[in-house]
């Protein structure tokens, strides 16, 4: 009994191993159904995976990243906001901005600068007084000029450097011009407007002696007769001249003797352009119309 039970165990065994190889055999045989079949299960598990995995990065990247994310997503909302109407738009002009800038920039900066050289002026001020008081008057006067240098429409440096060289120079008519440029920078000040008033006369009697000097200089020039030989040759050596450095302010590179020769003879000079001859010539055509026209007048 025991053997016949132990014989069907063994049967029923081996069937079942035939049976399950003979299942794999079908499955893995190469039929173009069960090939179908395995392509189709293959290809599904496969976009199955792909999205899982999609879902798994960005499901990470939303933890990761959610304070990025809502800050973009604000921005976003921002640029998508329908704008005003456009009469209520101010609209900043960055070039404006920048030169606005720029200057406030510079000016700050040149104030600073000016700042600083004008005490560095007024310190150049105190010592050249102080040199002027114990009597070293060619130092003063150095730091006079290092003063005005430094800061040029100071009213007290150009009041004080007046009143140096008018004692110590006699120079009243520098004096009075630094005088009346304190005056024009400030009108008000009262040094600069008791010295201006002061050296103003001065100044108005120097000119009248002078233009009367040349008022009798005029008439004894006058005086002196045309057939006077001497004074002849000195008007005609004056008319010359007058025409040699007229040309050369113009850039004629004619001597004085070839332009001698020139408005004497009319002969032309070797190596010459016919332009400066003929500035030369034309000069002195204008010269004798007036001479011949006006002077007598």
């Amino acid at each position: 009994m025991v053997k016949m039970i132990s014989d069907w165990c063994l049967e029923e065994k081996r069937a079942s191993r035939s049976l399950i190889f003979s299942i794999f055999y079908q499955c893995c045989s190469p039929q173009e159904g069960m090939h179908k079949y395995l392509f189709f299960a293959i290809f599904a598990f496969g976009a199955v995976f792909a999205l899982f995995v999609t879902f798994l990065s960005e499901y990470l990247r939303t933890q990761c990243c959610g304070v990025e994310l809502h800050n973009t997503a604000k921005i976003q909302h921002k640029v998508f906001t329908p704008l005003p109407h456009e009469n209520y738009l101010e609209v900043a002009d960055e070039d404006a901005l920048g030169l606005i800038l720029r200057k406030t920039w510079v000016s700050t900066d040149v104030t600073t600068s000016k700042t600083g050289l004008d005490a560095e002026a007024m310190g150049s001020l105190q010592a050249a007084l102080e040199m002027k008081h114990v009597g070293k008057n060619e130092k003063a006067w150095k730091l006079f000029q290092h003063a005005v240098a430094l800061a040029p429409k100071h009213s007290d440096i150009l009041t004080y450097y007046g009143e140096f060289l008018e004692q110590t120079q006699n120079d009243v008519l520098t004096a009075d011009q630094l005088y009346f440029q304190a005056l024009a920078f400030s009108p008000e000040h009262s040094r600069a407007l008791s010295n201006r008033e002061r050296t103003a006369r001065i100044v108005e009697e120097m000119d009248r002696c002078t233009l009367k000097r040349i008022d009798d200089k005029r008439d004894q020039i006058s005086s002196i007769p045309d057939s006077n030989s001497a004074f002849r040759r000195v008007k005609k050596e004056a008319y010359f001249q007058h025409i040699y450095h007229t040309v050369g302010i113009e850039g004629n590179t004619m001597t004085l003797a070839q332009t001698r020769s020139i408005v004497e003879t009319r002969m032309a000079v070797a190596g010459k352009s016919v332009m400066e001859h003929n500035e030369i010539l034309g000069l002195d055509a204008a010269m004798k119309y007036i001479n011949a026209t006006l002077v007598n007048r």
